[in-house]
């Protein structure tokens, strides 16, 4: 398989949607801190991930399964973190940063 890739000049589209995925990447960080005070500890269950979509707000400019790939990929890079901590990379951070609009 071959794969090309291409140089694309900044749009008012891709601007709206890189902000859009900001945006729900920012709701599931703000909504794990939820989960994770709530539990007392940090976890990236199967129930903390239904519960994180249930909460989700609906009323986002992306279709749903953006939304659903943008939360599938904000529980990969934790499960991610938690692989290299076990491993012992005491430098692995959790995904705690805010990404920009």
């Amino acid at each position: 398989m071959r794969t090309h890739k291409y140089k694309l000049g900044s749009s008012v589209k891709l601007e709206n949607l890189n902000a859009s995925s900001a945006s729900v990447w920012n709701e599931c960080l703000k909504l794990k801190e939820m989960w994770d005070y709530a539990h007392g500890y940090w976890t990236t269950s199967k129930a903390c991930e239904l519960w994180l979509d249930k909460k989700m707000t609906k009323s986002q400019a992306l279709h749903s399964q953006s939304i659903q790939s943008v939360r599938e990929r904000y529980f990969k890079a934790f499960t991610s973190f938690f692989g290299l901590r076990r491993n012992g990379n005491t430098k692995a951070k959790p995904p705690h940063k805010k990404r920009n609009m």
